[in-house]
């Protein structure tokens, strides 16, 4: 292996290292050095999904405005995983359910309200009449943690929920209400 050292270190982005240098490391380093070249590969991969892939916008968003991108405040797995599924494009709105089954966009409308508007993320927590009341609720307690959130365009209240609905008790259980009474 080490006849081909030079193209490995090449392909991790060491090219400036030679073998002298890797000997000199000790493993601790090496496994440091490598966990650190592979959460550069992965992060490359999603940064160019989120470029590309249409589903992945609100995760684009979050990245943009700086925002929090793994809700690790949220100690409960599921409901981690729920709010992970709301900001990655996999919460199952008909935007999503309607992409499984092959429907244009503009098929998935929304079977809560009568808008006639496709139901995504933003329709779901910002528009759809038949949450209006848990609106109420998530505005009041938004208002208390993101200044000017009355002021803001609706993609930046959409990221100040999604980002603050991590963080935020008050935040988060709303959201957990409307999942629950539009999933269950």
């Amino acid at each position: 292996w080490m006849k081909n050292l030079k193209k490995y270190l090449e392909c991790f982005g060491w090219g400036g290292i030679g073998a002298k240098e890797v000997k000199g490391l000790s493993f601790r380093e090496i496994t440091m050095m490598l966990q650190a070249c592979a959460r550069r590969k992965v992060e490359d991969e999603r940064d160019g999904e989120l470029v590309t892939k249409p589903k992945l916008a609100l995760l684009k968003l979050l990245k943009e405005k700086g925002g929090e991108s793994r809700c690790l405040d949220v100690a409960d797995k599921g409901k981690r995983r729920m709010m992970m599924m709301i900001r990655g494009g996999t919460a199952p709105l008909r935007i999503e359910c309607g992409r499984w089954r092959g429907l244009e966009r503009a098929e998935r409308t929304c079977g809560e309200c009568d808008l006639g508007k496709v139901e995504d993320v933003q329709h779901w927590l910002l528009e759809c009449e038949r949450w209006k009341d848990e609106r109420v609720d998530l505005f009041q307690s938004l208002t208390r943690v993101a200044l000017g959130f009355d002021l803001m365009t609706d993609d930046d209240k959409l990221f100040a929920i999604l980002d603050q609905g991590c963080k935020h008790h008050s935040i988060f259980k709303t959201i957990l209400k409307m999942w629950t009474a539009r999933f269950s």
